[in-house]
C-alpha cells in the first residue's frame, strides 16, 4: 500500500510540481520540551482518531450501502478536503492515501494497520521537523516491517504443516 501511494505521489508532484510541501510539525524544535512532548504524543493519538473516524465509522457506514470502490473514494475524497493546513495540490495525495487506508482495512478487517501507517508518516514528519531526519522512524519501520513479515511466514508454514 505505501508503495502504491508513494508512486502516486511522485507522479502527482512531477506532473503538477507544486514546490515544497510546509511540514505541518515545523518549528517544533525551537519550542519549549513540554510542547514537543505533547506535539509527539499527537502525533500517535490523531492517526488512531482519524482512522477511527474515517474508515471504522465513515467508511463502514458508506460500505453497508455502496460497494468498495465507490466508498472507499468517497472518505478518500473526504479526507483529503478535511486537512486544509496542506495546500491545495496537495490534496489528491492525500485523497488516494484516504482510499488506500479504506482498502488496507478492507483487505485486513482490522483498523490497526491503517493506524499504523498514519502513525509512521506522521511521526517521520515529526522526526524530520525536531532532527531534520526520519532515520530512526524509518529504520524501526523496516524492523517491524521485517519481524511481521518473519512471523507471516512462519504462521503460514504452521498452517500448511497441519
Amino acid at each position: 500500500m505505501l508503495g502504491v501511494a508513494s508512486l502516486f505521489d511522485d507522479v502527482w508532484r512531477s506532473a503538477l510540481a507544486p514546490g515544497p510541501i510546509s511540514n505541518p510539525f515545523s518549528g517544533i524544535s525551537d519550542r519549549s520540551m513540554a510542547t514537543i512532548v505533547l506535539t509527539g504524543v499527537a502525533a500517535v493519538v490523531t492517526p488512531a482518531i482519524e482512522e477511527v473516524f474515517f474508515r471504522g465509522l465513515l467508511y463502514r457506514c458508506l460500505r453497508n450501502r455502496f460497494a468498495v470502490l465507490p466508498s472507499s473514494v468517497m472518505i478518500g475524497v473526504m479526507f483529503g478536503l478535511v486537512h486544509t493546513e496542506y495546500p491545495l495540490g496537495v490534496l489528491p495525495e492525500l485523497a488516494v492515501y484516504g482510499m488506500l487506508a479504506c482498502l488496507l482495512y478492507e483487505c485486513t478487517g482490522s483498523l490497526l494497520p491503517g493506524i499504523a501507517l498514519n502513525v509512521y508518516l506522521d511521526a517521520g514528519s515529526f522526526e524530520q521537523a525536531l532532527t531534520g531526519t526520519s532515520a530512526v522512524v524509518f529504520w524501526g519501520f523496516a524492523l517491524l516491517a521485517l519481524v511481521l513479515a518473519a512471523r507471516s511466514v512462519r504462521s503460514r508454514t504452521e498452517w500448511l504443516s497441519r
